[in-house]
């Protein structure tokens, strides 16, 4: 089943894809080729603009898809050493804490950012659950790289609305460039959350259950998901490129036994077009 509403979750996935591709494509020292690691871009401010058309499930565990059209923004402040501060949609408005980077593409950072976050719970099939928007996270991250790998991890903690739990997110690359200025990136991803978040996302209260005919169910802490990720990105002319991303994701443990969730594979596609300028 495919819709056209479109998803704050859906959103932040889209746009996050985007913005590995832009940190991959603008960030980080001259490199080898056996690395294939970008140059290092001008300093001073950059940005880039431009629209998406992915393909998503409707909400978390869900077994329906729509597909929806997403526009996008990153600008970034770039010294010697590479990107120093970024304002966009998903990773918000942030700097790096500590930075250490050199000719060949190596990178140590960490980060820390006030970002939305976008994931919420809007389950439109089912009457009587109850439903949440975005939530104001505080995020702390780390970013390393050498040669054709990356990893990076970053803790955030809602202090807002929305979910109010807090997260782990790991990640790991391998990337190789395609001719002058394309590439590709392969790796696995893994969300370890706290219970807060685990039971708002995948909880159903004795409440709800009256309400809806769902089980009650009560989500604990743990895993919430592992899965992997490809993106293969080429330019189509100096200053536009062409980016496609697939995904596959598989939810664990609570999220996936949740009497909410209807299919525990979740995958994701997108095709985008960027402007950089």
């Amino acid at each position: 089943m495919f819709q056209t509403i479109p998803s704050r979750a859906a959103m932040a996935a889209v746009i996050a894809s985007l913005l590995t591709v832009s940190a991959f494509a603008q960030d980080s020292g001259r490199a080898d080729d056996a690395a294939a690691q970008p140059a290092r871009p001008s300093e001073g401010w950059t940005g880039e603009l431009g629209v998406a058309s992915i393909v998503n499930p409707s909400f978390q565990g869900a077994n329906s898809y729509e597909v929806i059209p997403v526009p996008y923004f990153d600008v970034r402040y770039s010294d010697t050493q590479g990107v120093k501060y970024f304002g966009n949609i998903p990773q918000g408005f942030g700097g790096y804490i500590t930075r250490n980077r050199d000719a060949r593409g190596s990178q140590n950072d960490f980060f820390i950012s006030i970002a939305p976050g976008f994931a919420n719970r809007e389950v439109d099939d089912v009457e009587g659950i109850e439903e949440f928007g975005p939530a104001a996270e505080l995020r702390v991250g780390w970013e390393f790289a050498k040669g054709s790998w990356a990893m990076g991890a970053t803790v955030a903690q809602a202090v807002g609305t929305g979910h109010e739990g807090a997260y782990l997110d790991l990640n790991a690359a391998w990337r190789k460039r395609l001719g002058q200025r394309g590439f590709l990136s392969v790796g696995p991803t893994l969300r370890i959350a706290d219970g807060q978040y685990m039971d708002s996302f995948y909880g159903i209260t004795p409440t709800e259950t009256a309400a809806s005919g769902i089980a009650t169910y009560d989500a604990g802490a743990g895993i919430e998901s592992v899965g992997v990720q490809g993106i293969v990105s080429v330019p189509v002319s100096e200053r536009w490129r062409l980016t496609t991303v697939v995904s596959v994701s598989q939810l664990q443990a609570d999220a996936a036994d949740s009497s909410l969730t209807e299919e525990p594979t979740q995958a994701f596609f997108l095709t985008a077009l960027t402007y950089r300028f």
